[in-house]
């Protein structure tokens, strides 16, 4: 079987959101794979490669992608609903692995918290746009950004139906904060 560069990032995130980071290292990838190392070094040139690669990989599919595909709508209420839909739909699996590697790998967190950052500047961008209060925007940006991340590691407690719920119940205490009384 002939893997292209992809198809050893994609398959990577999922060997890591399933099996973890220790089994990122060439030959349990390779075995995991059924391939030889040297279709792993046709297109890097070693393991601290991969793993750069990988990070990039992951921030390109679950970051810049939904920016940009958000940015090409034009109003922000309809933004507003597609990001959470994309992010919603979004498999999480490798993000929760991520988040767990960063404790003790420094370079993944960096590359994390770069990620982060990278969101939260596009939420307050994007939230920003409705409140007209910059300070305020940061804030809610970060609200808003924990919520994303703490039901992921909730690890299932929430299901589906109840994070759209939630995310709705945000939305309308963004937008209409007098209308949560009711």
């Amino acid at each position: 079987m002939t893997l292209s560069r992809d198809d050893w990032l994609e398959r990577g995130l999922t060997v890591l959101a399933r099996l973890g980071p220790e089994h990122l290292k060439v030959d349990r990838l390779c075995a995991h794979l059924k391939v030889t190392k040297g279709s792993f070094y046709h297109h890097f040139a070693h393991r601290e490669a991969y793993v750069e690669a990988l990070m990039d990989y992951w921030r390109q599919r679950n970051t810049r992608s939904i920016i940009e595909a958000v940015e090409a709508i034009e109003t922000s209420h309809k933004q507003s609903f597609t990001l959470s839909q994309l992010v919603r739909s979004a498999d999480t699996g490798p993000e929760n692995a991520i988040r767990a590697w960063a404790r003790y790998d420094d370079d993944v967190a960096v590359r994390l918290e770069a990620v982060d950052q990278e969101r939260v500047d596009f939420l307050t961008r994007l939230i920003a746009a409705q409140l007209r209060d910059s300070a305020q925007a940061a804030l809610v940006a970060k609200l808003v950004y924990a919520h994303f991340v703490g039901v992921q590691q909730l690890n299932g407690l929430v299901s589906a139906e109840e994070w759209r719920a939630m995310d709705q119940l945000l939305q309308r205490a963004l937008t209409a904060p007098g209308e949560l009384k009711s």
